[in-house]
């Protein structure tokens, strides 16, 4: 028995120092395919709406409005054009959703049917980004499923107007303009107007 370990020892080790060697070439093969793979292959980042409409379809758009269209997000409305809206993600209740403008967070007090009534124009927004998850619980306030997040958009020289009619005596007339303008000589700072 002592004899086959003393035998059997030594041929182990000099067994072991060969694949070793072949260990660390096939290692630095390796780490040299991969250096060259990785400066050769260009590095691409994809953005995408979740949703193939970005701008509403209606006459009267508000700011749930293309939320419809968002597979997390069932919108019940009523009343004229989203006015009383109950917006709940991922299968929660109106309660749970909350709203987001900037860094603002809108709560209504008496009741969450109100939530969605924001009265600010749409051109000022940017679109929905809809927060689940970790991101709801960094950024939402008063929600527990979801967040609709809304950015203000750069204020840009331009203007709009709408007029809308329909049955009931529904009428509606809408002026939207900006003004954006370089403050005194500096390149670096400007004024802008929006309403």
């Amino acid at each position: 028995m002592i004899r086959v370990v003393q035998v059997a020892f030594p041929a182990l080790l000099f067994s072991l120092s060969p694949f070793a060697t072949a260990t660390d070439d096939i290692q630095a093969v390796s780490d040299e395919v991969k250096n060259k793979v990785s400066n050769d292959i260009e590095k691409i980042t994809v953005e995408s709406s979740t949703t193939a409409n970005t701008k509403p379809v209606g006459t009267f758009s508000s700011p749930v409005s293309n939320l419809e269209y968002d597979p997390r997000v069932d919108l019940q409305s009523r009343n004229m054009a989203e006015a009383q809206a109950d917006v709940t993600i991922r299968g929660g209740i109106f309660e749970n959703t909350g709203f987001r403008v900037g860094s603002a967070t809108l709560l209504d007090p008496q009741t969450g049917h109100y939530f969605a009534e924001i009265p600010i124009a749409q051109e000022m927004l940017s679109n929905a980004n809809v927060l689940t998850g970790a991101d709801n619980a960094l950024l939402g306030v008063n929600s527990s499923v979801g967040t609709v997040s809304r950015n203000w958009t750069p204020i840009k020289t331009a203007g709009s107007a709408s007029i809308g009619a329909g049955n009931n005596n529904f009428n509606l007339q809408r002026i939207h303009s900006g003004v954006s303008m370089a403050l005194g000589d500096s390149t670096d700072w400007t004024l802008g107007l929006e309403g």
